[in-house]
């Protein structure tokens, strides 16, 4: 990953660091007027080149810090009611931040919000510009009494007074309470390098040396402190804790000039020893605390303070662009998954088919070897097979007269002057055309297959006579009538063929006097119909 540009802003300045495995090293110093702008604008490209996201640590007295309550509300409600106090509170610009510190515990328990914003645009808003104009993904815009929070919460003092030096803006002087900035004003000691055609070589410039910092300190330390009693801001019963951060050196003056008293308790922060505590490995010279402050900005990954969604509009298309890529590498990791796992499935079960086909084989040889010890037979053993297998369809699938002529015997038995002499049975769809469509019962058809079959009936057709005959042909035709009535009776649909006596209109009745009668028998054929099933 590139290494990120931190741009440190003031007031007549814009001074280009970068950020690599803990170390700060200064690349460069642009003037705010044209040239240094125009020198800029090249070492911006090449940031763009390079794909390096810039981060902006502001430090200008133009900074402004507003206390207010307003309703406690969630959501995105909540994110609407502290742009429209910004809006009322800093209208004129862009660059501006709400913080919720906490929430009041009397009343209608309101949140309690510091209003920030940098007053005056015109700072920022160039550099701001070129950035865009190049495409660079911006972080965020930050500040230098935000940022040094960090610094403060190593401090065990619930309120202190914060005392750092940035040697291109001047001592910047901080007050804090219960961790959270109440109060900051900077006053300007900048003695970099001199502005060349509106740029400076990177290079690491001279220190101040004690000569300037210690009266600096002196003098605006007593005014701060003399602003926050006015605001009845020191706390009650015990002195002000004044911590300043600066290198041994400076400390030996400064303690020579600071004396304690009632109201205040100066404390020296070595700045080595600090810069070990935050895991800062780069070197430190003097008491300079802006590679501190810009080593907190990057290592920390502070969310931002100043930057409007527009300008933070590539690096959100660069975030985008790394989720979509982080996106593409888990699917594609995921696919290789999948085809990874299919592989081996592919191959356990070609293992598997492979020992199936040998068992296959083994199974086929001792079929083979076993059938060669069976004894000859006329017919094969898929004949054999085959007659079974028609023999067992059969057994199955044709239905049998029993239960007719089971039926048709009991009827018979109440009849002994009736006689049969012959008796069929078929089984057909079609028992009004027996002679055309008649099914055999040994070849009756199987089971379907799918679906349901048609209907099958028994066709019995019975053949007798009445005996005795006593050329009664009444009481003969009465018999033949009663064992139809009885096999209705029994659930079975009757039809006469032949009847002893033939009384259909249709039919002629003849004799010749004078002509003996020829011997008669009483014969008489029946179509005896019942429903064998589907």
């Amino acid at each position: 990953m590139a290494e990120p540009a931190l741009l440190f802003i003031t007031s007549d300045r814009l001074v280009a660091y970068r950020w690599r495995r803990g170390q700060v090293a200064r690349e460069g110093a642009f003037a705010a007027d044209e040239p240094g702008r125009r020198a800029f604008a090249a070492y911006a490209a090449g940031v763009a080149r390079r794909g390096r996201t810039a981060w902006l640590l502001a430090d200008l007295v133009e900074e402004d810090f507003r206390f207010d309550t307003v309703p406690h509300v969630l959501g995105p409600g909540r994110s609407a009611l502290l742009e429209r106090k910004l809006e009322q509170l800093y209208r004129s610009t862009p660059f501006r931040h709400a913080e919720i510190r906490e929430r009041e515990q009397e009343g209608r328990r309101d949140d309690r919000v510091l209003f920030s914003a940098l007053t005056n645009p015109h700072w920022i808003a160039p550099w701001v510009e070129l950035l865009t104009q190049y495409k660079i993904p911006l972080r965020g815009i930050y500040s230098v009494p935000l940022v040094s929070r960090r610094i403060a919460k190593l401090v065990p003092d619930n309120e202190l007074l914060l005392i750092t030096w940035e040697r291109d803006a001047g001592v910047r002087q901080t007050y804090f309470k219960n961790g959270h900035v109440s109060f900051s004003r900077l006053s300007p000691l900048a003695v970099g390098l001199p502005m060349a055609a509106g740029l400076s070589l990177a290079g690491d410039p001279p220190s101040v040396g004690d000569a300037q910092l210690t009266p600096t300190v002196l003098k605006e330390a007593a005014r701060t402190i003399q602003y926050l009693q006015s605001l009845s801001l020191l706390p009650a019963g015990r002195p002000l804790p004044v911590v300043i951060v600066c290198s041994a050196r400076d400390k030996q003056a400064l303690g020579e000039q600071l004396q304690n008293t009632a109201r205040v308790r100066y404390a020296y922060l070595d700045i080595g020893e600090l810069a070990a505590r935050l895991q800062y490995r780069g070197p430190l010279p003097d008491s300079d605390c802006t590679a501190l402050l810009l080593h907190v900005l990057a290592k920390g990954r502070l969310p931002n303070q100043y930057a409007t969604a527009q300008h933070r509009h590539y690096h959100a298309l660069g975030k985008t662009r790394r989720f979509a890529r982080a996106a593409v590498l888990v699917a594609g990791f995921g696919l290789l998954l999948e085809a990874g796992l299919d592989l081996w499935r592919a191959v356990h079960l070609s293992r598997q088919a492979e020992a199936l086909s040998a068992q296959l084989q083994r199974l086929d040889h001792q079929y083979r070897a076993l059938h060669a010890t069976l004894p000859q037979t006329p017919p094969s053993a898929a004949e054999m097979r085959r007659a079974v297998l028609s023999l067992r369809t059969l057994s199955q699938a044709s239905p049998m007269p029993l239960e007719v002529l089971g039926s048709l015997g009991q009827t018979l038995a109440q009849f002994p002057g009736l006689q049969v002499n012959h008796l069929t049975w078929q089984i057909t769809s079609r028992p009004d055309r027996v002679q055309d469509d008649l099914l055999p019962a040994a070849a009756s058809p199987g089971p379907q297959a799918t679906g349901r079959g048609p209907t099958l009936y028994r066709v019995v057709q019975l053949q007798g006579e009445v005996r005795p005959f006593h050329l009664n042909d009444r009481e003969t035709l009465k018999q033949v009538e009663a064992l139809q009535a009885e096999l209705i009776r029994r659930g079975m649909s009757v039809e006469p063929i032949e009847l002893p006596l033939d009384l259909r209109p249709q039919v002629a009745l003849r004799g010749e006097l004078g002509v003996p009668d020829a011997p008669r028998r009483a014969t008489f054929a029946l179509k005896i119909v019942q429903t064998a099933g589907p």
